[in-house]
């Protein structure tokens, strides 16, 4: 795996948070109750990081929420990009689950984004995507 530095990696969490705001905006106007329920799934699924077995389980995890949700947005060009995002997102989640420095956003924080898309509250989806990785990039920018 490519090492990456804080900068980068604070660059790549900074467009993740861009593209997951937007994708989470839009799958709570598109979202159907089936939708709502696959991301549970996803959700208990991902857990909390200490629930699997290895960093890469988790990462793969954390991904396959993240992507479903993009896949859902109703912006077939975002879900598009967002899946070709999604292996840079995986290794770069490895990156940072490997710094004990850096804070990992938990099951709860994640919850607040499906509780809002099920809502059909886009604004609050959006928000709460932005809360979840505000924490990490402001530790990224701190140390880079």
């Amino acid at each position: 795996m490519r090492r990456v530095g804080r900068s980068d990696l604070r660059e790549h969490f900074a467009l993740r948070n861009m593209l997951e705001a937007e994708a989470a905006r839009l799958a709570a106007a598109h979202r159907s109750k089936a939708d709502v329920g696959l991301l549970r799934r996803l959700l208990n699924a991902r857990g909390e990081r200490e629930q699997h077995v290895s960093s890469a389980a988790f990462a793969e995890a954390d991904t396959a929420f993240h992507c479903a949700i993009a896949g859902m947005c109703g912006n077939g060009a975002l879900a598009e990009l967002y899946r070709y995002f999604a292996n840079s997102v995986r290794l770069n989640t490895l990156t940072m689950l490997e710094d004990k420095e850096l804070p990992e956003p938990g099951l709860a924080a994640h919850k607040v984004i499906v509780d809002a898309i099920e809502r059909q509250d886009g604004e609050a989806a959006a928000a709460a995507v932005r809360n979840l990785v505000a924490p990490l990039i402001a530790a990224l920018e701190k140390s880079s």
